[in-house]
């Protein structure tokens, strides 16, 4: 390289006046001739945070297979119906299996969409006999980058009705759900 380090007029360290710079191109030389030429350097392809984001929400929105084997396996247990926030005056469509209360509790697993998410998980709540039915007392730490947080629920089971309130430090609101057909 007798030209003092250049080639065709560029650097390969390159001082910040070349018309391209040395995170552009770099010298490679060819295994056939043994000749450096300058190449220009592939950028590095890295993940948009956008692209990241639509990759997640289309995960997120996957329905779960935990919850659909549940609901296939359970034809006597399901339940839905509608959830509603009264911070964010929207909702959405809500299924349940819910078990029978014995012992004290009852095991409920819940598939909640909102703006075309879909979010399953299973909640234990105390079940304590009132009347012909069950008043209903729970807590679950929901692990979402949206809408997660601690959630409570209150709620009374009647043989053909479920009604309860549910909040959290960023929402709060009711959900309604009968037998499913």
């Amino acid at each position: 390289m007798g030209n003092g380090g250049k080639l065709g007029g560029f650097s390969a360290k390159g001082n910040g006046s070349e018309a391209l710079n040395a995170d552009c191109v770099e010298l490679r030389v060819s295994p056939r001739s043994g000749i450096q030429a300058p190449v220009l350097k592939q950028p590095k392809m890295k993940p948009s945070r956008f692209f990241l984001g639509v990759l997640a929400a289309g995960l997120v929105s996957c329905v779960s297979p935990k919850f659909e084997r549940a609901w296939k396996a359970s034809p006597q247990q399901r339940w839905s119906g509608r959830w509603y926030s009264e911070k964010h005056h929207s909702g959405g469509r809500l299924r349940a299996v819910l078990s029978q209360p014995e012992k004290g509790a009852m095991d409920a697993f819940f598939e909640a969409h909102w703006h075309g998410f879909t979010t399953a998980y299973p909640v234990t709540l105390e079940a304590r006999k009132q009347g012909a039915g069950y008043r209903l007392e729970g807590q679950k730490d929901l692990k979402s980058c949206v809408g997660g947080g601690l959630y409570h629920y209150t709620g009374t089971l009647l043989p053909g009705d479920f009604a309860a309130r549910y909040s959290s430090a960023s929402d709060f609101g009711s959900f309604h759900l009968t037998p499913a057909p």
